[in-house]
């Protein structure tokens, strides 16, 4: 499963040169700023693309506070690439699994539909996150996006409710219906 940049992509074809510019990109630059895009303002993930060479992207990267507070890295390049090749992999083929970081889990499943503090679990800080995920008509799964002008043909959905307690994905609860 992997949440689609799609979005992205199609917003930044309406809006002219920025999807030539993905062209430039390498795989792994794409998923990276793929997983990153949680902690990016727009106009940081339309810089990224600007660059002409790999080395001035991941210095620009290593520059750049995060828009929203990771709990295990200062800047983006830190936040990615701090990860071997194959937890890269796992990240951008959305394999979350339990043990993993909160930041992990947004790198690959992007901002979750909602999250709630919770009370009465053995941690200092629980939370609850509820992903929506879609299955299309060639198996392929996406995770949902609100607001979204992606138009999918959907063939079947689930949720998945993440139990992150003090930072950890601690319990994943996958259930049929979207609440």
């Amino acid at each position: 499963m992997r949440r689609t940049s799609l979005g992205l992509i199609l917003g930044w074809i309406a809006v002219g040169s920025c999807a030539a510019s993905l062209k430039k990109l390498t795989t792994d630059e794409v998923d990276a700023l793929h997983a990153l895009q949680p902690f990016m303002s727009d106009d940081q993930e339309k810089d990224y693309v600007k660059f002409k060479t790999s080395d001035e992207r991941s210095a620009w990267l290593k520059e750049q506070k995060l828009l929203m507070g990771a709990q295990t890295a200062d800047n983006l390049h830190e936040l990615w690439y701090r990860f071997d090749a194959e937890q890269r992999a796992s990240i951008t083929e959305g394999r979350v699994e339990i043990g993993w970081t909160q930041d992990m889990m947004f790198m690959a499943w992007g901002e979750p539909v909602n999250r709630q503090r919770l009370t009465g679990r053995p941690a200092t800080r629980s939370e609850l996150f509820n992903y929506r995920f879609e299955i299309l008509e060639d198996g392929s799964t996406l995770v949902w996006v609100p607001g979204s002008k992606a138009s999918y043909k959907s063939n079947d959905h689930y949720q998945i409710n993440a139990y992150v307690d003090d930072g950890r994905v601690t319990e994943l609860v996958r259930q049929a219906e979207w609440d």
